[in-house]
């Protein structure tokens, strides 16, 4: 396939649209694949009823209510869902009771409010506003709360999360990644002998693991997966 253009179209993809007329791109892969952009005379979201489950809903997010909202032993309710990604919301008033381990994917934690830290085996990171917290797939944590209830937009997904390609802008555009936080070693402020519950998430369910002494047992680790946080503060957009 090669770049053509016919009728009434600019000669740059959002520059210079003709008045009256409304554009549409029509691509693969996001923003990475191939596409074209189709100039309309009528906006393609002008429609009067839209009857399927294709019909576009809002979510009131800011008022609904969620399970570990009530319960500390409760978790984050499911908000959306497609094969490519899950997406929850976590309004967490106490400190996690249980580990959770997830085995369906990796998650990228958005905290919009609250203050705390996630204990994982690679160490405690605190969180506060503006933090993405990114924990890879299989990664044993549960949520500290500190300061406040903690409100948390998380991303489900199967595929590994990675950073796009950054071509020309170069490899320290949008932001460089000596600004990434890694977490700390600490060991185990509660060392009693009580028994520590894992829960295991794979296939959307979830299986308890009981072990007589604290999961978060990690003295040392090496390697290039890690749980990551980035704060908004710290990104750069062109």
């Amino acid at each position: 396939m090669y770049l053509v253009k016919k009728g009434k179209a600019p000669n740059q993809a959002h520059v210079g649209i003709p008045d009256g007329l409304h554009e549409e791109e029509h691509g693969r892969r996001g923003f990475n694949g191939p596409s074209s952009h189709l100039y309309r005379t009528h906006p393609p979201t002008g429609w009067v009823r839209i009857d399927g489950p294709l019909r576009p809903r809002a979510f009131a997010c800011a008022t609904l209510s969620t399970p570990d909202q009530r319960s500390a032993d409760a978790r984050p309710v499911e908000i959306l869902r497609s094969p490519d990604v899950r997406v929850y919301l976590s309004r967490r008033a106490e400190t996690m009771p249980y580990f959770v381990r997830n085995a369906d994917g990796d998650e990228v934690q958005f905290v919009h409010s609250g203050r705390g830290r996630f204990e994982t085996d690679y160490g405690t990171l605190s969180y506060e506003p503006g933090d993405y917290v990114v924990i890879p797939k299989g990664t044993t944590y549960r949520v500290s709360v500190e300061a406040g209830p903690s409100l948390f937009l998380i991303s489900e997904s199967p595929k590994q999360v990675t950073l796009p390609e950054r071509g020309l802008l170069g490899h320290h555009a949008l932001f460089d990644l000596g600004v990434l936080t890694v977490p700390e070693l600490a060991p185990m402020t509660d060392t009693s002998g009580r028994e520590w519950e894992v829960r295991i998430k794979r296939n959307g369910e979830y299986t308890k693991v009981v072990y007589p002494f604290s999961p978060m047992d990690v003295v040392g680790w090496k390697g290039d997966l890690w749980v990551a946080k980035l704060n908004v503060r710290d990104f750069r957009p062109v």
